[in-house]
């Protein structure tokens, strides 16, 4: 039984937010939704557990025109030319995703099986296991891999990698250049990005916390004109489609003149972390110079990549910055602190940093001396005579 599909055996046509949730099986050319595709299908799934021999795909077998934003999370089974979504890619697979796990023997991937066309921003979560060529998004690939990632194990015998198993070569004279960019593949799911190596650029690991904390998101939506990529960091475990709300950005933090973090975040929803003690000095916060500029709070308003620069007050030589518009006020009068403005817990200590009194009395005696008063974290100095 050849060309056999959920929905239909050959798609002519347009086939669009259709789905199958039964189990299809065939010999070659099966697919959940398609056997074989000449036209685009769109907006489709699949759930049913997919069985064949070659070009077998939780989506279409065979592939000639453009498959998006659809995905699977049935259990695709067969021999060559085996993929989470697609068979064989002729055409073009854009924002496609797989869930179910992919088993075959060569030339299997948890996107597409052998790519010989376009294959950009997708990604895979099921497991991908073969004997020969396999990889997390790609078993084979012969033409253009970009924007994509795998977080599923990926097992095999030779031509292994988180993203592909084998890539193909290409020269000057062929018509369709090989190409792989801005791929990522987790940590110990396989042993390299691209049969067993990682290639800057190209294929490469991050780590568990890179992929959580939004990392992977922004590199994959990093450069591309449309928004594709976003993740609600703290609830998303990897990058999925963006809604707007979930876009990612990145904020590079500089100290000192010297760029020593970042962090991506959403809008609204993100804590600058506090810097290390610096002596002699007290930190006032993130601002968008290294000399006046906008001061940026937690869970701010983002609306583009920034740089912050964290400033800072010199103290004067009690250790303490002075603040000089404070919120309440401590005065002396015959010999008595009167502290107003506030009815929070106030300190006292005395100009070598030994705290002298702290309560929330507001009159208070203190021997003549210098002081320096702490409250609602606000600093001020007062002379008892």
């Amino acid at each position: 039984m050849w060309y056999i599909g959920g929905v239909c055996g050959f798609n002519y046509g347009m086939v669009t937010n259709c789905y199958n949730t039964g189990s299809v099986a065939g010999i070659n050319y099966v697919g959940g939704v398609c056997g074989t595709s000449y036209d685009r299908i769109s907006g489709c799934y699949n759930t049913g557990n997919i069985t064949g021999s070659d070009y077998v795909g939780g989506l279409c077998g065979f592939n000639a025109s453009t498959l998006s934003n659809n995905y699977n999370t049935g259990k695709v089974t067969g021999r060559d030319s085996v993929g989470g979504l697609c068979g064989f890619n002729g055409g073009t697979l854009t924002n496609n995703y797989n869930v179910g796990d992919v088993i075959a023997n060569d030339g299997v991937g948890g996107v597409c099986g052998f790519n010989g066309s376009i294959l950009t921003n997708n990604y895979n979560v099921g497991d991908v296991t073969a004997n020969d060529g396999v990889g997390g998004v790609c078993g084979f690939n012969g033409s253009v891999l970009s924007d994509s990632y795998n977080v599923g194990m990926v097992t095999g015998n030779s031509y292994i990698g988180g993203v592909i198993g084998e890539n193909g070569t290409s020269d000057v004279n062929d018509e369709n250049q090989v190409s792989v960019t801005n791929c990522y593949y987790l940590a110990e799911t396989a042993a390299g990005g691209i049969n067993g190596n990682d290639v800057a650029g190209q294929a490469e690991v991050k780590t568990e916390a890179q992929f959580k904390g939004g990392n992977v998101a922004w590199l994959l939506q990093n450069g591309q004109e449309e928004d594709v990529w976003g993740q609600t960091i703290d609830m998303d475990n990897a990058p999925i489609w963006q809604t707007g709300a979930n876009k990612i950005y990145k904020i590079s933090l500089q100290i000192e003149g010297e760029e020593t973090n970042e962090i991506y975040a959403n809008s609204g929803a993100f804590s600058l972390p506090v810097p290390a003690d610096r002596e002699g000095y007290t930190f006032v916060g993130w601002f968008t110079a290294q000399t006046e500029g906008e001061q940026i709070e937690d869970n701010a308003v983002l609306t583009a990549d920034m740089m912050l620069y964290a400033q800072w007050k010199e103290n004067d030589a009690t250790g303490f910055s002075m603040q000089e518009n404070a919120s309440w006020q401590v005065y002396c009068k015959d010999g008595v602190l009167h502290i107003v403005g506030t009815d929070a817990e106030t300190s006292f200590y005395d100009l070598s940093g030994s705290l002298i009194y702290r309560g929330n009395a507001r009159m208070i005696y203190l021997p003549a001396g210098v002081y320096i008063a702490n409250a609602e974290g606000q600093v001020q100095k007062v002379v008892v005579r």
